[in-house]
């Protein structure tokens, strides 16, 4: 067990965090935080990609992941948006993301499928 202080990709790097099991195993896992924006940084860039969307209640960490959720989920399902708008705690975005990245897979999965028959 160790304490780090990561320095994201997008330069800042106050938060502490602390990470379990042998040293390199450890470095690995810093190594992978610090190649990501900070969480302040990727919540305003999913606020950012969708910003008629209300704001979203939670601890900080939760409000970072559920922001990254939804966005996904508005980036693929535009016309479905208003119903699930309403939906601003973060614990319920982060509570369904099974099935909205199951939704969102399979609307990938048929655009790619769309891409490759029209290329053929």
């Amino acid at each position: 067990m160790a304490w780090y202080y990561p320095e994201h990709v997008c330069g800042h790097g106050s938060e502490r965090i602390q990470l379990y099991g042998k040293h390199t195993g450890r470095e690995r896992i810093l190594e992978a935080i610090e190649r990501q924006p900070c969480p302040k940084c990727r919540l305003k860039a999913a606020y950012a990609q969708h910003p008629e969307l209300p704001e979203l209640t939670g601890s900080d960490k939760q409000v970072v992941w559920a922001a990254e959720i939804r966005a996904g989920y508005a980036t693929h399902f535009p016309e479905r948006l208003t119903k699930v708008a309403t939906e601003t705690t973060a614990r319920w975005w982060i509570d369904h993301r099974g099935e909205i990245n199951s939704l969102v897979a399979k609307a990938q999965a048929a655009i790619d499928s769309a891409k490759l028959r029209g290329e053929d």
